[in-house]
């Protein structure tokens, strides 16, 4: 599963989720923020279109955690 988003917002998502699935296929998606420290390595970070195009081919589910408006928009 991919979380849209590597900020707060998806970081409250991956706890929620935590609750009731495994978290050894979980990825995040995150092609604006220069700094992608937030998780120090533990989940990998798709930053490109073609990647999660690619990825979605073997996995498509997703949750949108995008928390600013005009960005989820």
């Amino acid at each position: 599963m991919v979380i849209i988003g590597a900020g707060g917002h998806a970081v409250e998502v991956l706890d929620i989720l935590s609750r009731g699935l495994s978290l050894d296929d979980i990825f995040f998606f995150d092609n604006v923020s220069a700094d992608k420290s937030i998780f120090n390595g533990l989940y990998p970070i798709i930053s490109s279109w073609d990647a999660l195009q690619n990825h979605f081919l073997s996995d498509p589910d997703f949750v949108l955690a995008v928390g600013a408006s005009a960005a989820r928009k």
